[in-house]
């Protein structure tokens, strides 16, 4: 009778412990959910593998996306610009963006982003300058706001470009670019310097008097762009 009892009193706990127990055991054996991943953006490849190559790559990646990007949107506001404005000088520039701007989505596509990103940086500054020879035939800043006196970058800018050109001369020879565009752009940029309007003395606290002065200042503003373009195209050609 006592044995029939403790075993009938074992049944029970064991039971009860069945009972208490069953999510814990299934909560073991049921296996964890996969983490959720962002799906890849169409038209971009991204790179594999791990660690800090990795992501370097994916950095040159988005970067080369995005000066792009802004160079294609310089490109439309441009062409609009042109359709509005006469001038010969910035019309001969937008055909040398529109070529560098194809190199860099051939670069793109070919996963060149480095190579990429600096042209279409060049691209975007050559297209800044087309607007600034634009903006010497209106006689005014064109600003997100409307039409606007020159800001500091365009008062300094005789200045810059000058320190420019010898910068660029000396990278061509220091780096042998043979890339011909380097050289066109070179040039283009000291005819801006040496042809540009005659001006009285400018500062950034003395309003611009006439609008000789500010294309004055306008071209040497578009010089200093067509040499950053320059270098922007050296730098796609070393590869640094």
């Amino acid at each position: 009778m006592r044995k029939t009892i403790v075993l009938a009193t074992l049944l029970a706990i064991s039971g009860l412990s069945a009972i208490a127990t069953p999510g814990m055991t299934q909560s073991r054996q049921k296996p964890r959910p996969a983490t959720p991943t962002a799906p890849a953006q169409q038209g971009v490849v991204l790179p594999s593998g791990r660690g800090s190559q990795a992501s370097l790559e994916y950095r040159q990646v988005e970067r080369a996306g995005r000066d792009l990007a802004r160079a294609r949107e310089d490109s439309y506001r441009i062409s609009y610009l042109a359709s509005q404005v006469s001038s010969s000088q910035a019309n001969e520039l937008l055909p040398i963006a529109q070529q560098i701007m194809e190199r860099a989505e051939s670069n793109f596509r070919g996963g060149q982003y480095f190579e990429a990103s600096e042209q279409a940086k060049a691209a975007a500054a050559i297209y800044e300058a087309a607007e600034n020879l634009y903006e010497s035939e209106l006689g005014y800043v064109i600003g997100k706001k409307g039409p606007s006196g020159p800001s500091r970058s365009y008062i300094e800018a005789p200045q810059r470009a000058q320190e420019r050109i010898a910068r660029t001369e000396a990278e061509i020879q220091y780096y042998r670019s043979n890339d011909n565009t380097v050289r066109q752009l070179l040039d283009r940029a000291r005819s801006l310097v040496a042809n540009a309007p005659t001006s009285t003395t400018a500062s950034a606290t003395t309003p611009i008097a006439n609008n000789a002065n500010f294309a004055y200042l306008a071209q040497n503003r578009a010089a200093d762009r067509l040499l950053r373009a320059a270098m922007h195209l050296i730098s796609a050609e070393r590869g640094f």
